[in-house]
């Protein structure tokens, strides 16, 4: 089985060999990074921004990779996947701010089957989301930056690191947006 991220965060990578080696385990998988843009703003803000997002990046691995490497796709038999994960805030009734923030995963095979999944949603204070909404060139990891005083928050714990006090951490968030979108991999019967 070989696999493509569409980015080059380790914490994504990392999540997707963990997911894919716990529903497949008795597939070899290969897992590449590539450098994917998602073609939407550094800051995703509403709900299809940042779906689009997780399927443009899906899209362009596949792309690039058929270029890359094209001898993979010679093989009838093996799996090939594309993956593209994107996070972002989405309005969100009731909430303090306004906005959860989700973190969506597009799963595409070789043949241009797909599926969505995504993680539970968190919100952040009104604070972060204030300096956002008012200021759209802001990634929510700068802000973190400077609240944290870590400088590599967005690789590592992430801000549900911080704000969970270490309870759960970004790359658990990614694995579960992952799981959900596998979902009808694992019951095709059903869903393809």
């Amino acid at each position: 089985m070989i696999i493509f991220v569409g980015s080059t965060n380790p914490v994504k990578i990392n999540a997707v060999k963990q997911v894919f080696s716990i529903i497949f385990p008795k597939k070899n998988i290969t897992v590449n990074s590539l450098d994917i843009s998602s073609e939407v703003s550094n800051q995703p803000i509403e709900l299809n921004n940042v779906v689009k997002g997780a399927v443009t990046r899906a899209q362009n691995a596949m792309k690039k990779a058929k270029k890359i490497f094209p001898t993979y796709f010679e093989k009838e038999d093996e799996d090939i996947f594309s993956i593209g994960i994107e996070a972002g805030l989405v309005s969100i009734p009731f909430t303090i701010s306004g906005y959860l923030d989700y973190q969506f995963c597009a799963i595409i095979d070789k043949t241009g089957k797909s599926s969505i999944g995504s993680n539970s949603g968190w919100e952040y204070p009104s604070e972060v989301i204030n300096s956002i909404i008012n200021n759209r060139n802001l990634e929510i990891a700068d802000i973190m930056t400077k609240i944290s005083g870590d400088n590599e928050i967005k690789h590592r714990g992430g801000a549900i690191g911080y704000y969970s006090k270490g309870y759960l951490k970004r790359e658990e968030l990614t694995r579960q947006g992952i799981f959900m979108a596998l979902i009808p991999w694992i019951n095709q019967d059903e869903y393809f």
